[in-house]
């Protein structure tokens, strides 16, 4: 039996962040609406529980984040844990042990790797574009 250790404490959350930013928004995050650039939009908070910064578009009112148009929308997740859902799922980890180790519900983790196991292969080493 493999150890479990929640690894989520070991990840810094700016690290994370940034590699969200470059794998799921790699010309910059945009208002998902309208397609207005971050420098036209201003933060709008910091959300409590996920550390997550909101920004609301100065065109259309849109707010949106890293996760935005992205598995994780609307998920409530911190950085860290969805950098860890993917490489969990990228490396065919069962859900009930990535779950452990990101800190969040067996169920939530089986949900995500089903939606997001046809798109692992775009995270493969081999494949990048």
């Amino acid at each position: 039996m493999p150890i479990e250790f929640p690894i989520v404490d070991l990840l810094s959350k700016q690290s994370s962040y940034e590699w969200l930013l470059g794998h799921f928004h790699p010309q910059g995050l945009v208002c998902p609406r309208c397609g207005a650039g971050l420098e036209q939009a201003r933060l709008f908070r910091i959300r409590t529980v996920t550390e997550v910064e909101d920004y609301r578009c100065g065109h259309c009112d849109k707010t949106y984040n890293v996760f935005s148009g992205t598995v994780f929308e609307g998920r409530r997740l911190k950085p860290e844990q969805a950098v860890l859902l993917v490489r969990g799922t990228v490396k065919g980890e069962q859900a009930q042990i990535l779950a452990n180790e990101v800190g969040c519900a067996a169920k939530r983790c089986k949900t995500f790797v089903l939606k997001y196991k046809p798109m692992r292969r775009y995270f493969s080493p081999i494949h990048r574009s």
